[in-house]
Parts: C-alpha cells; structure tokens; sequence
C-alpha cells in the first residue's frame, strides 16, 4: 500500500506549494515586516553615485538606504518630498 501524505490546503480548497511548520510567520507579520522599511543612514557614498546624484536637479540630501544584490538605494529630499532612487549596477 502506498503511503499517504497531508498536503495543506488554502481557504478555497487549493493545495499549497509546501507545507508549513508550527513556527512559520502568520501573514499580519509577514506584512508587517514588509512594511517596515529601512532607515536612511549616514554610510558613505561612492564618488561615483555622488556624481550622478548631484547631477539630478532639485533633490538634496542624499543619504543611503540599502544595498541590493544589482544595485544601491539612495534617499533624497526633493521640492515634492522625499525621493528613493535606486542606481543599478552591471554585472
């Protein structure tokens, strides 16, 4: 006879992608955890992102906010409040 596995079900009766442990996030904390977002900090700036930034009119302040795996993101002020920009990187 061939074993039997419990596959979790959704609400509409779908069986889910992988199963789930007693010590999984609920969703409330997932999104909350998404919603908090970095604070800007006062890290060093590459010269290079320095550049470019200051070449953008209008903004101000700029500040680092994050480091991803293809590029940074920056924090600025602008006339219309605060700006994210983000620089991609090559390879």
């Amino acid at each position: 006879m061939a074993e039997r596995y419990r596959v979790p079900i959704d609400r509409e009766g779908n069986p889910c992608s992988a199963p789930r442990g007693e010590d999984d996030d609920t969703n409330a904390q997932r999104a909350k955890r998404r919603r908090a977002a970095p604070a800007p900090s006062d890290e060093a700036i590459d010269a290079a992102d320095l550049r470019l930034l200051e070449s953008l009119e209008g903004l101000r302040d700029f500040r680092f906010l994050a480091r991803g795996h293809k590029g940074v993101v920056y924090v600025a002020e602008g006339a219309a409040g605060r700006v994210v920009i983000k620089v991609c990187r090559d390879g």
